[in-house]
């Protein structure tokens, strides 16, 4: 006898139902773990009061795996913080746990479910949104209905209305109000990764920022973007230079590993010009551009004002710099010669 168990939606989907599984049509018997009666719900609240107990259904509700992660010691407030603002918080990758292990179907189940955050749709409506076919959002909707992550109503009114609106009371919460704000928890997830930043006036350091580079260059160079081989010799250039051309930046290290590197120079006395900055590896991946970002940042004195110079008009790079929410963008005009 084999016993398959999981939360995942994809993996189940596919190992159950897809006719290429060997275990297509062999199960022999299919159970859902639902969610627990009220009257058991509260058995893992009992040494709080009437109105906390409330509380904690209304947040988390009757699901035995998140009232499992409730400590008993804390308020109903501070389990809030501990278990969803918390940057080591296990319910905040529960969305990535329940929808898939695809990177691409993982969108797809997120863009659904941020369709549905704000308040109930209809097929149209989330279809609409997405900019995607209905039969295509359809057949996801039912993986959603099946797994009882959301559910179908039907509104008669004026004209007889189908609409979907999210029921797990986690999910709902993650995706209208924590999703949007993901950044800042993990940016604290992030920094807590890199180990400390020194700043590049040293020789040591500035050899160490010639290996990131070269490291960076190979790691890209494959791309066939010819502007990597121009920035390159520039930066080796500026390295080279660098006490001529009067510039500062910094070396960031994870568990003594230099792993990224910024160049940069003084405008003016509270002014400071972010000219490169280069994060190798696994380190980029794993959110080392925000960290030497920030650390830099934060190691510069007197320093009120940051230039993070434009965006090249490469998408990727102008929503990256519009996350730090700048206090002013300067537009930049061409002017030719008539």
């Amino acid at each position: 006898m084999l016993i398959l168990s999981g939360s995942n939606l994809s993996f189940m989907e596919r190992e159950l139902n897809d006719k290429q599984s060997p275990l297509y049509k062999r199960t022999t018997l299919k159970m859902k773990i639902n969610k627990l009666p009220f009257d058991e719900a509260i058995l893992f609240l009992q040494n709080y009061s009437n109105e906390d107990k409330m509380k904690f259904l209304c947040m988390f509700g009757e699901y035995p795996y998140y009232l499992s992660k409730i400590d008993n010691n804390l308020s109903f407030e501070d389990n809030v913080k501990h278990l969803l603002f918390n940057e080591n918080s296990i319910l905040l990758d529960v969305p990535k746990l329940v929808l898939s292990n695809s990177s691409r179907e993982q969108g797809f189940y997120n863009s659904i479910l941020l369709a549905l955050a704000g308040k109930k749709k209809g097929l149209t409506e989330i279809s609409t949104l997405m900019n995607e076919e209905t039969t295509k959002v359809n057949k996801y909707i039912k993986t959603l209905i099946d797994a009882e992550i959301i559910i179908k109503k039907e509104m008669f009114n004026s004209q007889r209305q189908t609409y979907y609106y999210i029921v797990d009371p986690i999910l709902r919460f993650y995706y209208k109000y924590l999703l949007k704000n993901i950044d800042k928890i993990d940016s604290i997830k992030i920094l807590k990764q890199f180990q400390k930043i020194d700043i590049l006036l040293i020789l040591n350091g500035i050899n160490t920022a010639v290996i990131i580079e070269d490291n960076w260059y190979k790691e890209h160079i494959k791309d066939g973007d010819a502007s990597i081989n121009m920035e390159y010799s520039a930066i080796k250039e500026a390295l080279l230079h660098f006490d001529d051309l009067a510039l500062t930046g910094g070396i960031l290290y994870v568990n003594d590993v230099p792993a990224a590197m910024t160049i940069a120079s003084y405008i003016n006395d509270d002014t400071v010009d972010i000219h490169f900055e280069k994060c190798i590896g696994e380190y980029a991946a794993a959110g080392g551009y925000a960290a030497i970002n920030q650390m830099h940042a934060e190691a510069l004195k007197n320093v009120i004002y940051i230039n993070r110079e434009e965006d090249i008009n490469i998408p990727g790079l102008r929503k990256a710099k519009e996350s730090y929410h700048p206090k002013i963008m300067l537009k930049k005009y061409s002017a030719a010669e008539k």
